[in-house]
């Protein structure tokens, strides 16, 4: 092949290429330089004379974005914040119930309330029971107070609690012998209408820590509520007049 023959190809395939690219401009071309573009693919775009139909979509690279909802943020899982998951498996490890539970709202717990009645004035007329109870305690305004032995000097070590408590005898009313159900049912009333109960700490459990534990557990109500709670002290359960027994009237004998 002559010089000529080649000089006379490569302008021929020069002046292809510039009709090719007549479609776009020298900001064009430079457009598609930059991005990344061949120059094949270049010579496909603006041989067309028309951007607007063949132009692949560009789309600038983003940093994906993680965002969590305000349940699952950093930190908490199944809506339980570390610090509770924490508290949660160490009042399981420390407090001396039965199928303890807490969800966002409440703390549930199997116990028992003891309960002892008499029916006159010889020992073997005392009756005594502890039945079982399912205890619901509302987190919201949860507080733990003083601990120390169930019966002062003696007994179980427990942790006292206040707030919203609310208890449901497992098996009912009609567990108590009819001997001794009304009293039984006045006794175990009282003691249960109280905003506050004591928590039986496991063994050697630190106190101080099951303290911690509960406050940890503690929410605060929403702003602009009040939490209404009987705060009076525990007194011994009182029959009225219309309950107590009428006693027998008896004559009155000189010769005694």
């Amino acid at each position: 092949m002559s010089i000529k023959t080649t000089l006379i190809i490569v302008l021929g395939i020069t002046s292809l290429f510039e009709y090719a690219l007549a479609g776009c401009n020298k900001e064009d071309i430079q457009f598609y330089l930059d991005k990344g573009f061949t120059q094949e693919q270049i010579t496909q775009l603006c041989a067309t004379g028309s951007e607007s139909n063949n132009t692949p979509d560009y789309q600038p690279y983003q940093q994906k974005v993680i965002i969590y909802s305000n349940e699952e943020a950093p930190g908490i899982k199944d809506g339980f914040t570390r610090e509770e998951r924490k508290a949660i498996k160490e009042l399981q490890l420390g407090a001396d119930v039965r199928d303890l539970s807490v969800d966002q709202d409440h703390i549930k717990f199997r116990s028992v309330v003891c309960l002892a009645v008499q029916d006159g004035k010889e020992i073997d007329q005392r009756y005594k029971t502890c039945p079982d109870v399912d205890v619901v305690i509302d987190r919201v305004g949860l507080s733990a107070a003083a601990s120390g032995k169930k019966f002062g000097l003696f007994g179980n070590r427990v942790l006292q609690v206040q707030g919203n408590i609310k208890r449901t005898l497992v098996r009912g009313e009609d567990q108590f012998p009819a001997k001794y159900r009304q009293k039984l049912i006045l006794f175990y009333k009282h003691k249960t209408s109280k905003p506050k109960m004591n928590l039986p700490i496991r063994g050697d459990y630190s106190t101080t820590k099951l303290y911690d534990v509960v406050s940890a557990l503690s929410k605060s109500p929403e702003p602009g509520t009040t939490l209404a709670q009987n705060t009076e002290e525990e007194t011994e359960p009182t029959i009225s007049s219309e309950e107590k027994p009428k006693k027998k009237k008896r004559w009155w004998n000189p010769f005694d």
